[in-house]
C-alpha cells in the first residue's frame, strides 16, 4: 500500500483488486462452482460497493490521517452481514447482532474519543 500511495485513485483500487485476487485465486479453485446468470446481479453489486467503500478509505485518508481512518475500517464487516442477511434473507442470528454491536460500539467510541481529542485541543490553545 505504501508504494502506491503516490497513485490515481482509479489506479490504486485497480491494483488492490489484483493484489486480492491473486492470492485468493490460489486457493479457491476447490470449492469453485460456475457463475450462473442469477449470481452476476450480486457479484456487481457486491464488487460495486466495494469499490465504493475502498475508494472512500483511499480518499479518507488523503485528508485525515491512516491513524484517524483505520478504526473504521472493521465497519466494513458490519455491512457485508447487513447485505449478506438481506440478499439471503436469512435471520440476523445472535452472533451476527453481537458482532454488528461490538462493531459499532467501537467506532462509535473511537469518533467520539477523537471528537473530544480535538475540543480539547481547540480549547487549550
Amino acid at each position: 500500500s505504501r508504494v502506491l500511495r503516490e497513485e490515481k485513485l482509479i489506479a490504486s483500487l485497480f491494483y488492490t483488486a489484483v493484489g486480492a485476487l491473486l492470492p485468493m485465486s490460489l486457493f479457491v479453485w476447490p470449492v469453485w462452482t460456475p457463475v450462473t446468470g442469477a449470481d452476476i446481479v450480486p457479484a456487481l453489486i457486491t464488487g460495486l460497493l466495494s469499490l465504493l467503500i475502498l475508494g472512500a478509505f483511499d480518499l479518507a485518508t488523503e485528508a485525515a490521517p491512516v491513524s484517524a481512518v483505520a478504526p473504521l475500517i472493521p465497519l466494513v464487516l458490519v455491512w457485508e452481514t447487513l447485505i449478506g442477511v438481506l440478499q439471503d434473507g436469512r435471520p440476523v442470528f445472535t452472533a451476527d447482532a453481537a458482532g454488528i454491536a461490538l462493531i459499532v460500539a467501537s467506532a462509535l467510541a473511537f469518533v467520539g474519543r477523537n471528537i473530544l481529542k480535538n475540543r480539547l485541543q481547540r480549547q487549550t490553545a
